[in-house]
């Protein structure tokens, strides 16, 4: 399969992930930031692509479904009313965990 194929994939199974997560009616009682002491609070649509993105530099077989994956929930965290966390109680721990993950995707690129 062409490369552009396994991104598109990535890319749709990312959209499918997102508009199902927005369809779900119980998912306010799953939100992270709900859940008491639960320390993924603050991972954002953009955390779960940074990772994507970081697994796709070591794991080559699957990396272009990794790299769509990760653009796909790059472009979900830009489309939602608040992106990156912003006005969030946890604007600051999210944006800190971005910096790193970011600063390992571009040693790991390098």
């Amino acid at each position: 399969m062409p490369e552009t194929k396994k991104i598109l994939l990535g890319v749709g199974a990312s959209a499918v992930v997102s508009v199902a997560w927005e369809l779900y009616p119980q998912k306010n009682q799953y939100k992270l930031a709900k859940l008491e002491g639960n320390p993924l609070a603050v991972f954002e649509h953009y955390h779960w692509a940074l990772m994507s993105l970081i697994a796709g530099r070591y794991v080559k077989s699957v990396s272009p479904y990794l790299d769509g994956l990760g653009a796909g929930l790059i472009v979900a965290e830009c489309a939602q009313p608040e992106p990156f966390g912003i006005n969030k109680p946890t604007f600051g721990a999210s944006t800190a965990i971005g910096i790193i993950l970011t600063a390992i995707l571009a040693v790991s690129c390098g």
